[in-house]
């Protein structure tokens, strides 16, 4: 949020020298992170207020009840908006009526932390987020097919990924990261739960209600990289086709110079040779492959990247030119990555923060900064150990769930597990700041 003029309350200046973005955060003192969340979009959009100062006025004059002429001669706000916050303080669970009895209580005054402003910086700038994300599949087929059997695939997942940072999803297979990613750009619908896209110019989109050419818009902006390019690159087409293919039915409606002229930076940039247009995928080494499928999502001008396993099948040598190669257009072009990986040790080299999955549950979310040292969860640790040793998993693919259960994902093969693991599903909760834990038994 930019720094404005100051905005002070009508009846006291309480916030002395602070800027609108710290009136931003003085949410920080509430605990209920969804709340801090939901109390941004809960009464108008941005262009109807421009900062968090202005909702605080208007929230002040109703409770010291003011009329909404006056509040609207005195703020300059429309009578429709001030009747809608009125409408909202008068709600049983108003977040602004929960933030009142916060600021009477601590005497007029909010607490300001690093961590908050973090944490809101990060709700204010984020590209993609998911709320109680959830995907299951019918394991029978057809008219008269019972709904009764289903593989619950992901289970309330709940994703934030700051625009520009790179979040790593790691796993063994069969955990529900890829069918989370092919969630996020509506590969498959889910079943239950929330996407929320937020573009470059501000406008927020809900992934799951878009159809047709809303559809299609979003799907410019947020690009699929495949594990295997030898599948996901046509034989047929040379690598020129493959990449213009895209740009004719785009809305950008560029002439045959133009998207000649693009894929020629774009193939340079992913560091191939132009003369490389006119050859076909057979022609490459697996390397150069998986460098054009990220040219052909680049070409779009995409924000937003999902990268599944695309270095898992490469040599080691060719993993880091590649990964190299990520890390450089990230901050050229100033994208956002979503890296799935089985390996965790590659994730964090490469990402920001990551989130462990487990049977299609978020087991474990923290930085990615010293991840190997800081796990708690035990599968996490097991995960790590099991890179360091290079043994392979005893199940190579993860138990699949053909129900929903009350207990806890990994209590069947944690050395921790007690009673309570097996009958109560434990919450993500907070360990350390921005650590977040799924378990009983993990402390600081």
């Amino acid at each position: 949020m930019e720094e404005t003029e100051k905005s002070r309350p009508i009846d006291e200046p309480i916030f002395e020298e602070k800027t609108v973005r710290e009136l931003s955060d003085l949410i920080a003192s509430i605990s209920d992170k969804d709340f801090m969340y939901d109390l941004f979009g809960c009464l108008f959009t941005p262009a109807e207020l421009k900062d968090f100062g202005n909702r605080w006025k208007l929230v002040k004059a109703l409770d010291a009840g003011k009329k909404q002429r006056e509040i609207s001669k005195e703020l300059s706000m429309s009578l429709c908006n001030i009747t809608r916050g009125a409408r909202e303080l008068k709600k049983e669970n108003s977040a602004f009526k929960k933030l009142l009895e916060i600021y009477k209580k601590d005497n007029n005054k909010f607490e300001i932390t690093d961590e908050a402003i973090d944490y809101m910086d990060a709700q204010k700038d984020f590209i993609i987020s998911t709320k109680n994300l959830c995907k299951s599949f019918s394991l029978e087929s057809g008219f008269f097919s019972k709904e009764s059997k289903k593989v619950y695939a992901v289970d309330d997942v709940n994703l934030l990924i700051p625009r520009g940072s790179t979040y790593g999803l790691a796993g063994e297979s069969g955990c529900g990261k890829s069918t989370t990613a092919k969630c996020l750009v509506k590969m498959f619908p889910v079943t239950s739960g929330q996407i929320i896209f937020k573009s470059a110019d501000g406008q927020e989109y809900d992934v799951t209600q878009l159809k047709g050419k809303k559809l299609k818009s979003y799907r410019e902006k947020i690009k699929y990289v495949f594990q295997d390019p030898s599948r996901s690159l046509n034989p047929r087409m040379n690598v020129l086709q493959i990449l213009t293919d895209g740009l004719k039915h785009s809305e950008k409606k560029l002439s045959r110079e133009q998207m000649i002229l693009k894929a020629q930076q774009i193939i340079q940039l992913v560091g191939l040779d132009k003369s490389d247009l006119y050859r076909k995928p057979n022609e490459f080494s697996g390397g150069q492959r998986q460098r054009i499928s990220i040219a052909r999502a680049l070409i779009m001008e995409c924000e937003f990247i999902i990268c599944d396993e695309v270095v898992s099948a490469l040599d080691v040598s060719i993993q880091g030119q590649v990964l190299n190669l990520l890390c450089e257009l990230r901050k050229k072009l100033n994208l956002s990555i979503l890296f799935i990986a089985h390996d965790l040790k590659v994730t964090c080299y490469f990402c920001d923060r990551i989130g462990v999955m487990y049977r299609g549950v978020m087991v474990e979310e923290a930085p990615a900064k010293d991840f190997d040292k800081n796990c708690l969860h035990p599968y996490t640790k097991l995960l790590f150990e099991t890179v360091d040793s290079g043994n392979q998993f005893k199940n190579v693919e993860v138990k699949t769930m053909l129900q929903k259960e009350d207990g806890c994902p990994y209590a069947h093969r944690c050395l921790m597990a007690q009673e309570i693991c097996c009958k109560q599903k434990p919450e993500l909760k907070e360990i350390s700041e921005n650590h977040f834990v799924r378990c009983f038994f993990c402390s600081k």
